[in-house]
């Protein structure tokens, strides 16, 4: 599977769109599954996400979900 194609299936398995789940691992490290793919003309690189990664993100996502205000 490419990088995007893992960063998006992250997204759609973490129900997040892929500006929040970009947001919610900047703080990790590829220890936690998170990675940077970069291309010959790809300067900024490409997030992607190792299966236990992906998990990771699940767990950021339901966090985040839990500790946001809700919507009156």
């Amino acid at each position: 599977m490419t990088a995007a194609g893992r960063r998006d299936a992250a997204s759609d398995r973490a129900c997040a769109p892929p500006l929040l789940i970009h947001e919610l691992t900047l703080g990790l490290e590829p220890e936690d599954g998170v990675i940077w793919v970069y291309g010959v003309d790809d300067g900024d690189g490409t997030l992607a996400f190792t299966d236990e990664g992906v998990e990771e993100v699940e767990l950021l996502v339901a966090e985040y979900n839990g500790i946001r205000p809700s919507k009156p």
